[in-house]
């Protein structure tokens, strides 16, 4: 359209290559000559190439370049982690955030020591018989998990009453009410589809080495992209210059070998909007797109030094700007698909809400709540038995000892002295006689033995 508009002939030169790997330029190193389509205009072979170039120091100092035709964006596609257990491991706990639990968590804590040293105060008053820590901590636990209590007043002291009150209404009821409604909202939800929602989220993914990004090597070496991540003069781009730096990029041969790698999940390729592995990414199924909206590069036809050309092109550019941005939006939308359309099975995304049943994976983090408790109560019970057969042991010790003390009547009198044993005795008798037992006592500790 350019060039008719400009009154050129078109003449064009095919260059024989497989897919994805045109050669671009390149430098042989054992003669230091070049080859590639870059080189054909450097040496007057073409006028131009049928594809937008970016611009750099050496393109600026070596070609002419015509006037802006467009402006092209950096999309990063991957294909989301399947589901498994572990991405719905916690589910149970994501209604509130991991602040609110310790919140949570604290009050519940503070309570029952706030019921303790109330107990303790109502028993020094003499208000209650017995001060029973656990018996509180157990009261507030009940009213937490709603079980059924028996309906009278839980303390003596107002205080204790008006925090019982206030507990049992804000965190007993209404958090719990509100983690109700949340949990079956998350459930039935599932886990989003998008593996990030912002471009922080996606460096934090490349950091934590949960996706790797892979790319081809001839769009690597070639990509103004990469060239600009190394030189990074932006917040945005240096973000994620540091996550690569310690999650290197994978380089493959191929485009085709890149997206093999998509497929499996937990990779992003970087692909310009108007590349060809743009292209054959939406000739298969499941990929999520993501627009860097903050990396947004000008796009020009390239020419050599003083060719005669290039007025003409650039006065064709400003007359059918508005058609050129069309034009370009048409072919090369990433939602609007060309070339091979593939038949893509329905996805979650494609089930609406209300027909999506609850699965084992979606649910598994409840499952895990109650394993927890399982768990827990195991190991306590372990502890109990443990703890109950030292006691016993150590009574049955107790007793043995005893038994032996009191085997012999002057073990039983060593017994009674050591232990401050009263013994019955008549009033007029005396305990010793002359430094010797006296016989009434020494009937009594017969009796005992």
């Amino acid at each position: 359209m350019i060039v008719e508009y400009a009154g050129y002939y078109f003449e064009p030169v095919l260059i024989q290559s497989a897919e994805g790997k045109t050669n671009w330029y390149n430098v042989d190193k054992t003669n230091e000559t070049t080859t590639g389509v870059i080189n054909m205009i450097e040496n007057y072979k073409v006028d131009t190439a049928c594809i937008l170039f970016q611009s750099n120091l050496p393109r600026q100092q070596n070609f002419d370049l015509s006037d802006v035709v467009t402006f092209v964006n950096m999309f990063y596609i991957t294909k989301p982690k399947k589901k498994n257990v572990a991405m719905a491991l916690w589910n149970a706990f994501k209604p509130y955030q991991m602040a609110v639990w310790n919140y949570l968590g604290i009050v519940f804590v503070a309570q029952c020591m706030f019921a303790v040293v109330v107990g303790k105060l109502e028993c020094m008053l003499g208000w209650s018989a017995k001060v029973r820590p656990f018996e509180r901590c157990w009261q507030y636990l009940r009213l937490q998990i709603r079980q059924s209590m028996d309906y009278h007043i839980p303390f003596k002291l107002s205080a204790g009453n008006l925090s019982f009150v206030f507990y049992s209404v804000i965190q007993a009821t209404l958090l719990t009410n509100l983690y109700s409604g949340i949990i079956l909202s998350v459930l039935m939800r599932g886990e989003s589809q998008k593996p990030w929602e912002s471009f922080d989220d996606m460096v934090n993914l490349v950091k934590s080495k949960e996706y790797k990004f892979v790319m081809d090597k001839n769009t690597y070496e070639n990509s103004w992209f990469f060239t600009d991540l190394q030189h990074a003069e932006t917040e945005h781009l240096r973000k994620l210059f540091s996550a690569l730096s310690t999650t290197p990029v994978s380089i493959v041969d191929t485009v085709e070998d890149a997206l093999n790698m998509l497929d499996l999940g937990g990779y992003i390729m970087a692909v310009q909007e108007d590349s060809y592995s743009m292209f054959s990414s939406t000739e298969r199924c499941g990929y999520y797109y993501y627009r860097d909206v903050e990396v947004s590069k000008p796009a020009f036809f390239m020419f050599a030094k003083n060719n005669p050309l290039l007025s003409g092109f650039n006065h064709a550019i400003r007359m059918n700007q508005k058609f050129i941005d069309r034009a370009f939006r048409k072919y090369f939308d990433v939602n609007k698909k060309t070339g091979n359309i593939p038949r893509c099975p329905l996805t979650d995304e494609d089930i609406p809400e209300a027909a999506k049943q609850l699965d084992i994976t979606e649910t598994f983090g409840i499952f895990l709540v109650i394993l927890i408790g399982c768990g827990a109560s195991g190991i306590v019970w372990v502890l109990e038995i443990v703890f109950w057969s030292l006691c016993e042991c150590f009574k049955r010790l107790r007793d043995s000892h005893r038994r032996r003390l009191f085997a012999e009547p002057w073990q039983s009198l060593a017994a009674a002295k050591s232990f401050y044993i009263v013994l019955d005795k008549a009033v007029d008798e005396k305990p010793l006689e002359n430094g010797n037992i006296a016989p009434k006592l020494m009937v009594d500790l017969k009796k005992i033995n």
